[in-house]
């Protein structure tokens, strides 16, 4: 049996959280026995629990390194309490991850290979953290990304050689979606959506680099067609855009419905017609994959991994980020036409269903994990 512990050391549940709940709980217990390092507390509770539901048991440890020295001593010890063979980090901005320190740490403890997530490595480069990582990255055996975009970054900014790098795509399981979609009537009729009026949807964090306003000015122009925007997600610029909204006078058009926990995501999206995702900064970010799986079109910026998800305009319109204009054209183009809808949700699901499903992923990630353990096994 393999022993595989991941390590997560944000305060909240976000994306990259998401990742490593669906890998580790998805892993083939035949051959791998998943554990879960990471500091519990209000933002990751509730992720815990799901995890221990998914019978992966969850280390807790300090996590402050560098800057809190002192916390190396409960990293080590929950190491070594399960002596773990692989060392899976989960890197959500290029300095998390302990800025890599957790690399040297697991091959103390026993010589575990160690693996990396980088999601963002297209981060500005802060010199004295990229020293520390620079350092540390020497332990590391393999550093996965999710997406092509991201390899010039982690060879030029993050200075990662080629040879260590594996691009494995998110993905989500094969049913997602499928079961909320007889929902959906009642899901509308909830959010007080009538079936003549187009549910647009923006699903993430209400922070900058997402682009709400953007979003915001590209709908006024189209005020003279029946759509509803819902916001779901909560942030510290939630305050700033519902006074905004009331600004630009579509008050009447936009609901904001803060965070939506469990499966209520994937309910909402069932319920709209078109998500749209205006940010400055993703590398494949999981709305979109969401959206496909339940068949929605989706109109977003055109930043590093999006591209590579939604392909060619079969499936989404992409505009350059912060593309006022761009963006309301490509918007008008989605509401006017029922048929296009129809179209770009059928061609969203099928390509999801050719290359972003869970099995996929997880065959790539066993790959890894065993090319791994036959380099320690040899060397």
């Amino acid at each position: 049996m393999i022993k595989v512990c991941y390590t997560v050391d944000a305060p909240y549940a976000g994306g990259s959280e998401r990742y490593i709940a669906l890998i580790a709980g998805a892993l083939d217990r035949t051959h791998f026995e998943p554990y879960v390092l990471a500091k519990r507390g209000p933002g990751l509770n509730e992720w815990c629990r799901d995890l221990e539901r998914k019978d992966v048991e969850v280390l807790d440890a300090e996590m402050g390194l560098p800057f809190r020295p002192l916390d190396a001593i409960g990293i080590i010890r929950a190491l070594l309490r399960i002596s773990p063979d692989i060392v899976h980090v989960n890197v959500p901005g290029p300095y998390d991850g302990q800025m890599g320190l957790l690399a040297p740490i697991s091959r103390l403890c026993g010589g575990s290979r160690v693996v990396v997530t980088e999601h963002l490595p297209m981060v500005e480069k802060l010199w004295k953290r990229a020293f520390v990582k620079g350092i540390s990255y020497r332990w590391v055996d393999k550093v996965l990304t999710v997406c092509n975009a991201n390899i010039p970054y982690l060879i030029e900014r993050q200075k990662i050689s080629a040879a260590k790098i594996r691009v494995i795509p998110n993905a989500l399981p094969q049913n997602y979606g499928l079961k909320a979609v007889p929902k959906r009537k009642t899901t509308r009729e909830t959010l007080a959506l009538p079936d003549n009026v187009i549910g647009l949807a923006v699903v993430g964090s209400l922070i900058e680099r997402k682009g709400l306003p953007v979003l915001l000015d590209a709908l006024v122009p189209l005020m003279d067609l029946s759509w509803m925007l819902f916001v779901a997600g909560e942030g510290e610029k939630r305050q700033t855009y519902e006074r905004l909204v009331n600004e630009l006078q579509i008050r009447d058009r936009v609901r904001f419905l803060g965070h939506i926990s469990g499966n209520g995501v994937e309910r909402l999206l069932c319920a709209m017609d078109v998500l749209v995702l205006p940010s400055f900064m993703e590398a494949m970010p999981y709305v979109i994959l969401e959206a496909m799986a339940c068949g929605l079109p989706v109109v977003a910026s055109r930043i590093f991994g999006i591209p590579e998800m939604v392909g060619d305009e079969s499936t989404a319109f992409l505009v350059p980020p912060g593309d006022t204009g761009g963006l309301s054209e490509g918007l008008r183009k989605v509401l006017t036409s029922p048929e296009l809808r129809r179209r770009m949700g059928k061609s969203a699901r099928n390509r999801f269903e050719k290359y972003f499903t869970l099995d996929k992923q997880i065959a790539a990630i066993h790959s890894t994990y065993f090319e791994l353990i036959g380099m320690r096994t040899n060397g």
